[in-house]
């Protein structure tokens, strides 16, 4: 009698396997299911980085709301000890009776360093003579030629000549919209310095500290000036006594420039500035001009949270 295995094509072993696999009721993957597991894990990482990315992208975009947070602190500290400045100047108080700049922690914890210039004691854009502007600009390039020109380029702005132009009008715009050409008219503000032919970017920062439009003197007060200027310019130094000191000059008046650098606990620098004209039209004092700047390395490293007292004194 013939035997069952060998009744299933292929012999006795393919029976066999034929049985097993009646029993199971399992098979070998095909190609179909092996791409459909690459698909899911494919998949899987495509999930995993958009989850990434999305977590990532959230925290930078935090990192980010924090920092111009930190920076807007900035801003407002150094506007508030701009204004600090003035009134304890204003007020004749004692710790400004000492050399400047005046370093203190506000209430928020940001570090401000406070600087109180006459303009008195700076270089007139408009009255200073050709040698005297040649001087401060040679001594600021390191380069006599060229401080030269550019002490004839502010003379020729300031100064209204017979070129057919009325006061202030300028030859042709330039690309960036600024008169292209002396203005001839005098300098309204310092910040004019940057519409002179000849004179970057860089020399205007430079020279900001040491330059006004209102003191009205050929020359700059050497009991006034800083002591950068006088070496820039070679005049005789103060007294050592009255060297850096401000003894009343903010509570009589006159015009001055209060600088104010603020470093908040997140490390955000601002600085601002103001043009106080103090005593002017019978007010104790008018804010003529406010500007934006950008901290020196000194100012930068000087301003530490938590190095220098409080600004406000509960005893004061």
């Amino acid at each position: 009698m013939p035997s069952r295995e060998s009744d299933v094509e292929g012999g006795p072993g393919r029976g066999r396997a034929g049985a097993h696999r009646r029993r199971t009721g399992r098979s070998r993957p095909g190609p179909a299911a092996g791409f459909a597991l690459v698909v899911v894990v494919w998949g899987l990482g495509l999930v995993t980085l958009l989850g990434t990315m999305a977590i990532v992208g959230a925290r930078n975009r935090a990192r980010d709301a924090g920092d111009l947070a930190a920076i807007a602190q900035a801003a407002a500290d150094a506007e508030s000890a701009v204004d600090l400045g003035i009134l304890r100047a204003l007020a004749g108080d004692p710790p400004l009776r000492r050399p400047v700049p005046l370093g203190c922690n506000l209430p928020d914890g940001s570090a401000v360093r406070i600087l109180v210039s006459r303009e008195a004691g700076k270089v007139d854009l408009n009255a200073s003579p050709l040698p005297l502007l040649a001087r401060l600009f040679a001594g600021l390039t390191r380069d006599p030629a060229r401080g030269a020109a550019v002490a004839r380029a502010i003379v020729a702005f300031r100064t209204p000549g017979d070129d057919g132009l009325a006061p202030g009008q300028a030859t042709a715009p330039r690309a960036d919209g600024l008169p292209d050409g002396p203005k001839r008219a005098p300098f309204v503000t310092v910040l004019e310095l940057d519409q002179v032919p000849g004179v970057p970017p860089d020399l205007v920062a430079a020279a900001l500290p040491f330059v006004t439009v209102m003191a009205g003197s050929p020359e700059p007060d050497p009991d006034a000036a800083a002591p950068a200027l006088l070496a820039l310019l070679g005049l005789r130094p103060p007294d050592a006594a009255r060297a850096g000191e401000l003894p009343g000059a903010v509570a009589s008046s006159g015009p001055v420039t209060v600088r104010a650098v603020a470093r908040t606990l997140r490390g955000a620098v601002a600085v601002r500035e103001a043009l106080v004209d103090v005593g002017a039209g019978g007010s104790p004092y008018r804010i003529a001009e406010w500007r934006r700047g950008t901290p020196a390395p000194d100012e930068a490293s000087a301003t530490d949270p938590g190095a220098a007292p409080p600004c406000l004194r509960p005893d004061r």
